[in-house]
C-alpha cells in the first residue's frame, strides 16, 4: 500500500498487488530465516545464513530485472527497499517487545545489512537490464 500511496513509479496505482509484491514474500521469509538462524548460531558460522544469502542474491537479482520491466528508476527502486526495511523493522519492534535492547539492536542491524546488500544487487540488476534495453533500442533504429 505504501508503494501505491507514495507513487514511487507512475504506474503503481494501476499494477496488480501481485506485481507490486512480487518477490517480497520470499524475501521477507528469507530475512526471518536469517534472524532465527542468527539467534540459534550465537555467533558461530551457520549454513542456514549462507544459504539465505544465496537465496537473497537470487531474489534481489530477479527483483531488479522485474522492476526494470515495470519502468522503475534507480531512485524508485532504492525507495522501495527503504519501505521494505521500514516495514520489517516495524514488525520486528512490535513482535520483540520482551527482547532486550542489545539483542534487538543487533537483529535490526543484521536486517539493515541484509537489505542493503539486496538493494545493491537489485540496483545492479536493474541498471544492467536498463542498459541492455537501451542498446536494443539503438540497434532497432
Amino acid at each position: 500500500e505504501r508503494l501505491r500511496a507514495e507513487r514511487i513509479v507512475p504506474t503503481a496505482e494501476t499494477l496488480r498487488f501481485s506485481r507490486l509484491a512480487n518477490q517480497a514474500a520470499a524475501y521477507v521469509a528469507d530475512v526471518a530465516a536469517v534472524l532465527i538462524a542468527a539467534g540459534e548460531a550465537r555467533g558461530q558460522p551457520s549454513t542456514v545464513i549462507a544459504d539465505a544469502s544465496e537465496l537473497q542474491r537470487f531474489v534481489a537479482e530477479r527483483h531488479g530485472l522485474q522492476r526494470a520491466k515495470l519502468g522503475y528508476s534507480r531512485e524508485a527502486l532504492a525507495r522501495e527497499w527503504t519501505i521494505l526495511r521500514e516495514q520489517i523493522e516495524r514488525v520486528i519492534r512490535r513482535a520483540a517487545s520482551a527482547v532486550p535492547e542489545p539483542a534487538l539492536s543487533e537483529a535490526l542491524a543484521l536486517v539493515e545489512r541484509f537489505i542493503d546488500q539486496a538493494r545493491q544487487i537489485s540496483d545492479r540488476s536493474l541498471f544492467r537490464a536498463a542498459r541492455q534495453e537501451g542498446a536494443k533500442e539503438v540497434e532497432a533504429r
